[in-house]
């Protein structure tokens, strides 16, 4: 289930209705609705509570960013798990970075193939909205610092997270 996905209004805001019927449906009977647990402030049973919050937190917006291991390309791994992760961190945690994956890669099919990619980095946003305004106001100093450890333009992806 997608809370933010259109069927839950422009606003992109969180339905807590269509949560609340979702965790019902999914714990079955037992207990009081759980959107009138939530309205009279109780706590949540943890089957509940554990699947309503895993159902919010996996909904979420995903900048991954690829570095192709073209031949007799460079990519410095120091650089980037050093000062480039803490520009990241730096600059797009306040403007709502939730939290990053980082994938060195090792191999490819056949097995015994070389990676197609250096390294993957994912960037987790909760919206759209987000995502968009932390790099509107941070891209420039992303593209300066790739000359720092990578000689190949990046390949870049946005993605709904949806499972």
């Amino acid at each position: 289930m997608a809370i933010f996905s259109p069927e839950h209004g422009a606003t992109g805001k969180l339905n807590i209705n269509s949560v609340s019927d979702s965790v019902d449906r999914a714990t079955g009977a037992g207990g009081p609705p759980f959107r009138t647990v939530l309205a009279k402030g109780g706590v949540l049973p943890s089957v509940k509570s554990f699947f309503a919050w895993s159902v919010i937190l996996l909904t979420m917006i995903r900048l991954s960013v690829l570095y192709p291991a073209a031949p007799g390309s460079r990519f410095n791994w120091d650089y980037y798990l050093g000062p480039h992760l803490a520009l990241s961190q730096k600059l797009l945690t306040p403007r709502g970075l939730v939290r990053t994956e980082i994938d060195r890669g090792i191999g490819s099919l056949p097995p015994g193939a070389l990676a197609p990619y250096h390294a993957v980095g994912h960037l987790f946003f909760r919206s759209l909205a987000d995502l968009q305004s932390a790099l509107a106001a941070t891209a420039a100093d992303f593209i300066a610092d790739e000359r720092n450890y990578t000689d190949v333009p990046s390949v870049v992806q946005i993605s709904e997270v949806v499972e």
